[in-house]
């Protein structure tokens, strides 16, 4: 079996992939892409177990970048993050299936550590599913 990668955080803001490495990269395996360009590099080296983005970013949002990920990587779980749930519900609501979190931005560690944790058990789950295990 092939070592997964664990996670991958996609923010357009340096400032916040430091402070998520810094709080969870003792308790996770963790890559970090400034924006959703180094993300779909990144993708190429993955695959990802869980795959965390922020929805607003230029060039192309979180639900464009899920829905990439999950034709690169059906089994990969993906993590929404929003600093403005109620301007982004339409569009969150009609793209469901193509995240299992959806978390506000800012989250306290807890909340994220929490949701992190039932993602990778999700992805575990699903593959498990579908090997037969």
């Amino acid at each position: 079996m092939s070592a997964k990668k664990q996670i991958l955080f996609v923010d357009d803001d340096e400032f916040i992939l430091s402070c998520y490495r810094r709080l969870l990269g003792k308790r996770f395996t963790l890559e970090t892409a400034l924006g959703p360009a180094l993300a779909i590099e990144a993708l190429k080296q993955g695959p990802f177990e869980v795959v965390a983005s922020d929805i607003r970013m230029p060039g192309m949002n979180g639900i464009e970048l899920l829905r990439k990920v999950k034709e690169q990587s059906p089994e990969t779980v993906g993590i929404l993050m929003t600093g403005n749930v109620e301007m982004d519900d339409a569009q969150v609501v009609g793209n469901r299936d193509l995240f299992f979190k959806l978390l506000s931005k800012p989250c306290s560690t807890e909340d994220l550590i929490k949701a992190l944790e039932e993602s990778l058990e999700r992805y575990r789950v699903n593959t498990q599913a579908e090997s037969g295990d």
